[in-house]
């Protein structure tokens, strides 16, 4: 990747690390059921 704006080498890893955090807090996971499958309970 290229930063063509950024003066410093600082300024790249914190918009990287800023990116990766991004990523990795957009995780999906598919469960295919139905309600029954989760046998909800109050308390």
């Amino acid at each position: 990747m290229e930063f063509p704006l950024t003066t410093s080498v600082s300024t790249v890893q914190r918009i990287m690390k800023a990116e990766l955090e991004r990523n990795r807090r957009q995780r999906e996971v598919a469960f295919p059921a139905n309600l029954s499958a989760l046998r909800l309970r109050p308390w």
